[in-house]
């Protein structure tokens, strides 16, 4: 399902970006998208008391590296 949720954010596709609270992209339609991968924890009570944050995250790396449209209804294709 996320490939073809991509493909629906470079197309700035009306009926599915009503299903997100707002649309991030309210202009135009992104000429790139990406998709980080992040690892969550629980932050310790130190970090807590320090930050103020509940939950602590690391960069995994990219789950999908940058990409564009090739052309209109095409998947996306990489840089």
């Amino acid at each position: 399902w996320f490939v073809p949720f991509l493909i629906k954010l470079l197309q700035n596709d009306t009926p599915m970006l009503r299903l997100l609270r707002r649309n991030p992209f309210p202009h135009a339609p992104p000429a790139f998208v990406r998709a980080r991968l992040y690892r969550y924890r629980f932050s310790t009570a130190r970090e807590r008391r320090e930050t103020g944050q509940w939950w602590i995250r690391d960069l995994v790396g990219d789950y999908v590296p940058p990409v564009r449209l090739a052309g209109r209804d095409k998947e996306p294709a990489e840089r």
